[in-house]
């Protein structure tokens, strides 16, 4: 799955192994990756309005949420099904959805890394 960001000129990429990673447009520059972003099979990815944060959901019933720029995981998720589709509000805030499941994750600004 590919997911361009036009704002900020980044292309996210997850895959069926749970890698997910970030290029520069441009140049296709690799900014970053993450081996093991997702236990299984990433089957979704949305880009915040700003184009700062990256969402990811997976197979795994997780949804993470990245720093665009440097891969930092900011918040983790328990969605509790494989998440099918992930939208973010002009506010910041991100609903995660699946077959049977919806979700809305109010965030709250930050910069440090989740534990």
């Amino acid at each position: 799955m590919i997911c361009p960001n036009f704002l900020t000129h980044y292309l996210a990429r997850g895959e069926e192994t749970g890698t997910l990673s970030v290029s520069h447009l441009p140049d296709g520059v690799v900014l970053w990756r993450g081996e093991h972003a997702h236990q299984g099979a990433i089957t979704e990815l949305a880009w915040s309005a700003d184009g700062q944060l990256l969402a990811s959901g997976g197979q795994d019933g997780m949804v993470r949420v990245w720093q665009a720029g440097t891969g930092a995981l900011l918040h983790t998720f328990l969605h509790g099904e494989a998440v099918r589709r992930l939208r973010w509000s002009p506010q910041g805030m991100l609903a995660s959805a699946s077959e049977n499941t919806i979700h809305l994750w109010p965030l709250v600004a930050s910069t440090a890394p989740a534990a």
